[in-house]
């Protein structure tokens, strides 16, 4: 048996039908993207402080609350890098474990990124989990739709990404 009463075909082949009170949207719709950055090593002034760095070796739990390194006001201040709010989706973009996954987790305390994470900050009503739940789950699919081929380092393309196709419920019906 079904939990919803009617389905309706989502038009993306690999997400098949999708409960059709349901709206399939472009990924750019419903989230707001952000890169990060790298304040620069020589100065040790910018590294050892309080705010978290997260980059792809960070990503190996659904969730963060610390990360391995940390930078200093001056080098958020300094560096391309720009503070995530929590409960964001940060993704891997660019690094070997995209031949294999997609890793995503949340972050449950503000954040900043190095140059190979992104992160999707959710619009108001989207719930972060759905959407950290949705790429899990279809990582195999979103990997060919998102991967750049014949790179050297594999890396997600940024347009494909915000304009794949994501089933999205109703706002407020996830929790």
């Amino acid at each position: 048996m079904k939990p919803y009463p009617s389905y309706k075909q989502s038009g993306v082949p690999w997400l098949g039908s999708v409960p059709r009170h349901w709206k399939i949207e472009k990924l750019k719709f419903f989230v707001n993207f952000m890169g990060g950055g790298t304040p620069t090593k020589d100065n040790d002034d910018f590294w050892g402080g309080s705010i978290p760095w997260v980059s792809p070796k960070d990503v190996k739990r659904p969730r963060i609350l610390s990360t391995e390194d940390k930078i200093t006001e001056a080098g958020l201040a300094s560096s391309p890098c720009s503070l995530v709010p929590p409960n964001s989706v940060l993704t891997v973009v660019r690094s070997g474990i995209l031949q294999h996954t997609i890793p995503v987790a949340i972050n449950e305390v503000a954040v900043t990124l190095n140059q190979d994470m992104k992160a999707l900050i959710p619009i108001d009503g989207v719930h972060s989990c759905f959407l950290a739940y949705q790429i899990q789950g279809c990582q195999r699919e979103l990997r060919e739709e998102w991967v750049k081929q014949g790179a050297t380092v594999e890396s997600i393309e940024h347009q494909r990404m915000v304009d794949s196709r994501f089933a999205l419920p109703p706002i407020g019906l996830v929790a």
